[in-house]
């Protein structure tokens, strides 16, 4: 965001990615048709003890796809 790596900012650098939510599924409540977001591969719940300090980076909240994650292997594992 500051430039830290260089290039141009803003910029969206490695795997994440950022776009318009087009629509949603049954039980999301946090996002709206419309909303600007950015997807990164650090999660983050946004209201627990860390997170309200500013370290998302190490929130401790377990996430649904924690325990049922929709990636597997060949062998579905």
């Amino acid at each position: 965001m500051d430039g830290g790596w260089g290039g141009e900012v803003p910029a969206v650098y490695g795997h994440e990615a950022a776009g318009v939510v087009d629509e949603i599924g049954p039980g999301v409540t946090s996002v709206k048709p419309g909303d600007h977001v950015v997807v990164t591969l650090i999660r983050s719940c946004g209201h627990c003890f860390f997170c309200a300090q500013g370290d998302q980076h190490i929130c401790e909240t377990q996430f649904p796809l924690d325990a049922n994650s929709p990636l597997h292997d060949d062998a579905g594992q």
